[in-house]
């Protein structure tokens, strides 16, 4: 069993892909929760990066923060620490049963 299931988020090295949909580069960030397989109240939070430049810009985001949230998934470039919100490439949630809208 794969600890995310049947996620439809799917982040390797210079790709984050959403079902169909594939965002390329090497500098891509990726926050997003998914609930845990086989578990009614188990989450799993992914802090990823498809890059090195990716990776150090998720070094920087503040998720452990009191009070910060975040949507369901983000994915944002390493050009959001400069130019916030132009460089956010996805943000959304997920609906009722844990699918892409």
């Amino acid at each position: 069993m794969a600890l995310l299931g049947d996620c439809p988020i799917n982040v390797t090295n210079g790709v984050v892909q959403f079902g169909e949909e594939v965002i390329e580069g090497d500098d891509l960030s990726s926050l997003f929760v998914y609930p845990r397989p086989e578990s009614d109240i188990a989450s799993i939070g992914v802090v990823s990066g498809t890059g090195m430049l990716g990776f150090r810009a998720s070094d920087r985001l503040p998720y452990f923060v009191s009070g910060v949230a975040y949507p369901d998934f983000t994915v944002m470039r390493s050009e959001t620490l400069l130019k916030r919100s132009a460089g956010v490439v996805k943000v959304g949630f997920f609906d009722n049963e844990w699918k892409l809208p």
